[in-house]
């Protein structure tokens, strides 16, 4: 193996339970966000730990049949998905494959059969978040939303194609209502659920919140038509 830093040419040949391409450089695996199985790519070796190694993807020189154009204009940046760019089929086929090889390998289980993986729609499908909310000095605003990846800060995202409707609209808004409010440094997180009839957003507050705040949630609440809690 090189030094890190210089820039290596590698086959992916494994995707990770969370989605980052595996590539074998020498006996140390190396995981590229980004990359696919199958690929031939330009890797930058970065961050190296004791058993494995961190990488960036320079160049996708012989891309995989199933990879996809993500449509999520944060996709790379935000947390909230790792396989955009792998195709809808591949992605259900590589989830069955990591529950199988976790059943194998943490529960030594081998179940006799499998049933088909439940699918449903390919956006719009996720009922419960809990997004992060933190007021950011250079931007003077707060932002609420999933994490970066691999980092502590919060996603500057205004949508989320994967929430279900009308949790996609809602980053941007959550955002401007918490500022407006005297607990923009005080409520890290918000979490989003939906159930039959039933949609809630609970906003963990860390001080009493005032009566103006109050009336900001409940407007808030009834403009998105959404049950609100302070926990």
């Amino acid at each position: 193996m090189t030094a890190d830093g210089e820039p290596e040419v590698a086959r992916i040949v494994d995707l990770s339970h969370d989605g980052y391409g595996v590539a074998k450089l020498g006996e140390r695996p190396v995981f590229i966000p980004g990359a696919l199985p199958g690929e031939r790519v330009r890797l930058l070796p970065r961050r190296r730990r004791r058993q494995y190694q961190l990488g960036d993807l320079v160049e996708i020189i012989e891309p995989s049949e199933s990879r996809v154009e993500p449509p999520c204009e944060y996709f790379g940046r935000c947390g909230g998905c790792a396989v955009q760019h792998l195709d809808y089929l591949a992605q259900v086929a590589f989830k069955e494959s990591t529950l199988r090889e976790a059943l194998a390998r943490i529960g030594a289980v081998k179940p006799e059969t499998w049933l088909p993986p439940i699918t449903g729609p390919e956006w719009n499908y996720r009922r419960k978040a809990r997004l992060g909310v933190r007021y950011v000095k250079g931007k003077q605003r707060v932002l609420a939303g999933f994490k970066e990846r691999a980092t502590r800060y919060v996603t500057d995202m205004g949508s989320c194609m994967v929430l279900a409707k009308p949790f996609d609209r809602l980053p941007g808004p959550l955002g401007e209502v918490i500022g407006r409010t005297s607990l923009w440094r005080r409520l890290p997180q918000v979490e989003l659920a939906a159930g039959k009839g039933v949609r809630a957003a609970v906003f963990r507050v860390l001080d009493d919140p005032e009566e103006a705040d109050l009336k900001l949630f409940a407007e808030f609440g009834d403009r998105w038509n959404l049950d609100i809690y302070l926990q």
